[in-house]
């Protein structure tokens, strides 16, 4: 049985490893919404088969699936790949889903879990109810039998960035907004992700990047490849709306250093030139007064830096655009020298308001 620690994390020596050090497994939802994906989410659930399906060629995968969905979900899975049957509202793990920790001295694997309010509560957030979301990582300690904890705010993973290393990049917008925490102060804040993230180093960044409908996630504006490595979402276009967003994080992100003093490389990676969502996406979408509508000629934010780090492979996002594409391969090309690049076309993915990375957990390997 989980059982929940009421110390933190940062007094018992716990932390939680990034993305780019090697996993153990990844954890994916499959997506049945029908007032959120299209054509009865038929074409997301290709796309998160696709994805399931690539990953398991480089660690473990497992998926989470309702009931009505099963056998259709199995149909179309690796059969190596564990499907779990739970119930949840929606596909998007990285938000509301479990952070593993890991004592580097004992080897001993802990969980923690958030809040989460479905980006902004019953006034502002996206669908209502959300609590089968709020319930997952509960599930999942159970299945994987980890004792954990409970960090004390409303905070989806999305909105921070860890290095392994002591530091964290947070999201201001997401962190702070009246959405989430109304009360909190950014000194409140720092002590939180300090005590539950056992990080000694809070570097705040004001937004996420402008149409991000969960306002305030960070992956679509930078990710971390290695402890001082940084692609950071890039246009030269003063006009574009996103110019003011990544020019003042280029100014932040020189003028710091991480926990350890080390300054950040940066490397630029332009913003894919995305369509807005068509008429015909729009109408094969089912209306529920419980979600925010889909609009046609709805702007959809997505990024390169939305990629997801394996075992051996990098997972990429794609969007149609040729000219940024081949200038995010070229640099992803040199960093990941060592790694398999496998293009994953996200549309459909944008068209639900996530990207790659959004719709996967991962969960680290003990060294």
């Amino acid at each position: 049985m989980a059982k929940r620690i009421f110390s933190t994390p940062s007094s018992d020596d716990f932390f939680s490893c990034p993305e780019f050090i090697e996993h153990k497994q990844s954890w994916l939802i499959w997506p049945e919404r029908t007032d959120n994906w299209r054509m009865g989410a038929k074409p997301a659930q290709k796309i998160v088969a696709e994805i399931a399906n690539i990953l398991i060629d480089y660690e473990e995968v497992n998926i989470i699936v309702s009931k009505n969905q099963f056998q259709n979900a199995r149909q179309q899975l690796n059969e190596k790949i564990k499907i779990i049957e739970m119930t949840t509202n929606d596909c998007l793990i990285r938000d509301f889903g479990p952070l593993f920790l890991i004592n580097s001295e004992t080897k001993v694997v802990r969980g923690l879990k958030s809040t989460f309010n479905a980006w902004g509560g019953t006034k502002y957030g996206v669908y209502y109810p959300w609590d089968d979301d709020d319930m997952l990582s509960y599930k999942i300690f159970e299945l994987e039998k980890l004792n954990y904890y409970e960090l004390p705010i409303i905070l989806e993973w999305g909105m921070i960035l860890l290095d392994g290393k002591s530091t964290c990049f947070a999201s201001e917008e997401g962190i702070l907004s009246e959405l989430r925490n109304p009360n909190l102060t950014k000194e409140q804040a720092e002590n939180y992700l300090k005590d539950y993230l056992n990080v000694s180093k809070i570097i705040w960044l004001p937004s996420g990047l402008p149409y991000d409908q969960t306002k305030g996630r960070l992956n679509n504006l930078l990710t971390l490849v290695d402890e001082t490595t940084i692609l950071l979402s890039w246009t030269t276009d003063i006009y574009d709306e996103c110019f003011q967003v990544v020019s003042e994080t280029e100014k932040i992100l020189k003028k710091t250093v991480n926990a350890y003093g080390k300054s950040y490389k940066i490397i630029k990676v332009l913003l894919p030139k995305i369509k807005n969502r068509s008429k015909e996406e729009t109408e094969m979408i089912d209306f529920n007064i419980n979600h925010n509508p889909n609009a046609f000629d709805q702007s959809l934010v997505g990024s390169y830096t939305n990629l997801y780090i394996t075992n051996r492979a990098v997972l990429v996002p794609t969007f149609d655009d040729e000219e940024s594409q081949a200038q995010a391969l070229a640099e992803l090309a040199k960093i990941f020298i060592n790694k398999r690049i496998i293009l994953v076309n996200s549309r459909e993915l944008l068209l639900g308001h996530v990207n790659l990375q959004n719709i996967i957990c991962h969960q680290s390997k003990i060294m």
